[in-house]
């Protein structure tokens, strides 16, 4: 989100338009409580558009064609900025390779499941712990 955010800051104050597209059901569900509050009051005060459980479908040369409950709308946009987040990636081979080998593993953080920083290291404590 901090480059989200320094990116809302900097569009909106060279005067853009600027809408921000989230596909989850809140914008900066991942900040924290007073960051959140800070961020979001920027948003409302430079009049940002925010539209939530909305993807991206396509990029089109002066604009981006959202997608919102099945309905397509067309943005105008001279620029974009995509902040995409993090999935987990396959780790099945890696897994099989441990097991056949004895060596013991642990699946922690984004590998496990996309989620806050905060949490990988937690998780990442945790296994050193027990080493």
């Amino acid at each position: 989100m901090k480059k989200l955010e320094s990116n809302l800051e900097s569009f909106s104050r060279n005067q853009h338009s600027v809408t921000v597209i989230e596909m989850l059901g809140e914008v900066g569900i991942d900040l924290g409580m007073y960051r959140k509050l800070a961020v979001m009051e920027h948003v409302k005060e430079a009049g940002i558009k925010t539209l939530v459980n909305t993807k991206c479908i396509e990029f089109q040369k002066d604009a981006v064609i959202a997608e919102c409950k099945d309905e397509q709308q067309r943005i105008l946009s001279d620029s974009v900025v995509v902040a995409v987040g993090s999935t987990s990636r396959d780790y099945a081979a890696l897994k099989t390779y441990c097991e056949q080998k004895g060596i013991p593993y642990s699946v922690i953080g984004d590998a496990k499941k996309p989620r806050k920083a905060i949490d990988a290291i937690a998780e990442a404590a945790e296994v050193a712990r027990k080493i």
